[in-house]
């Protein structure tokens, strides 16, 4: 097995966080999104093999959030108050 490539990992997390940017909903948004930067952090020291196991699961998620985003401008959701504030 061989340790992913640093384009490909960062192809992945920029993937990851376009594709989480596009939920229409606040809660799944923020989510995803804390959840790719979340797992990211903790993967930085990972041994090559440990590394490829979480690039797989990370392509996987990737397609998951993919279908989630599709899904979610099919069906919008109703605006929360957090997106409707304006900042002080």
């Amino acid at each position: 097995m061989a340790q992913p490539s640093r384009t490909a990992v960062l192809g992945l997390y920029k993937g990851l966080r376009r594709q989480g940017a596009l939920l229409m909903d606040y809660n799944y948004r923020e989510y995803a999104l804390r959840r790719a930067r979340r797992g990211f952090e903790l993967a930085r020291g990972f041994a090559p093999e440990e590394a490829e196991a979480a690039f797989k699961k990370g392509q996987r998620e990737l397609e998951i959030v993919r279908r989630q985003a599709a899904i979610s401008q099919l069906y919008p959701h109703q605006t929360s108050v957090m997106e409707t504030m304006t900042p002080p």
